[in-house]
């Protein structure tokens, strides 16, 4: 038997084995374990790496991770670190690597016959996903596709190239001032807010003053920092399309800080 204990340890929490008569603690730290059919843990710790016991040491795996689990049969399923709707991409095991299998998910656990079974992120009877302004269909899979990616989008021909042109063209509201935007749910305590959503940040009263405003791409957590993705242009300043990761820790004053932003509501 391998557990995850409740000390905190440099990539998540301590890891113990069954002796016999009590729970002996090995090295390494981790937040998610799983035993193949052979004995042999798997583990993920809190940056998404991914390991397996291979004598006295974790020797590390290919691909990131959020979760793993391994079925009866012998098959290995993970969690991967890529957002798509409904979570996370989800991986197979093929001997040396993995291949991605299609959907998206935020857990995993396999049936005894090797049968994966997911939940997904997209619905939560306690937290639904945000009423919030959305990107468009077809602009949405640009986004996802990187087609956009470098580009520098005019909506408005007011100021040139700025964040808000981007939020503006992708949810085809070019002709709305921004003076109509309005403060909707915060993205980190919400978790639920789904990918295509227009997020800015707004100033105390609940409107907008010219912060910056993006797409949001998906959760995720990068050395062991909770964020997450978003399309955005201007960021830096005089960059065209990109997406990139906004962290719990970022520095407010640059904008790049996930706690500050909300989604816009509905127009």
């Amino acid at each position: 038997f391998w557990v995850i204990g409740a000390t905190p340890k440099s990539g998540g929490y301590s890891i113990h084995r069954w002796t016999g008569s009590g729970w002996q603690q090995v090295g390494g730290g981790a937040t998610r374990i799983t035993v193949a059919p052979d004995g042999t843990p798997w583990l993920v710790n809190s940056v998404g790496k991914i390991y397996k016991r291979v004598g006295n040491n974790w020797q590390q795996m290919p691909g990131q991770a959020h979760d793993i689990e391994i079925g009866a049969d012998g098959s290995i399923w993970v969690i991967g670190k890529n957002p798509v709707s409904g979570g996370y991409g989800i991986y197979k095991w093929k001997g040396n690597g993995w291949t991605e299998v299609g959907g998206g998910a935020v857990r995993i656990t396999v049936a005894p016959d090797g049968t994966p079974w997911v939940v997904n992120g997209k619905v939560s009877s306690s937290n639904p996903a945000p009423s919030a302004l959305k990107a468009t269909s077809s602009y949405l899979n640009k986004l996802k596709s990187g087609q956009l990616n470098g580009h520098k989008i005019e909506a408005d021909g007011a100021y040139w190239y700025q964040c808000v042109d981007l939020t503006k063209k992708a949810t085809g509201t070019s002709h709305i001032t921004t003076h109509h935007w309005k403060r909707g749910a915060n993205v980190m305590q919400n978790k639920s807010v789904a990918v295509g959503s227009a997020i800015a940040i707004f100033n105390s009263s609940g409107s907008y003053n010219h912060r910056h405003t993006a797409i949001f791409a998906g959760y995720d957590k990068r050395n062991g920092v909770d964020g997450f993705w978003a399309w955005s242009q201007n960021f830096p300043t005089g960059s065209g399309v990109r997406k990139h990761f906004i962290p719990v820790n970022g520095s407010a004053a640059y904008n790049n800080d996930a706690d500050q932003y909300h989604v816009i509501l509905p127009l």
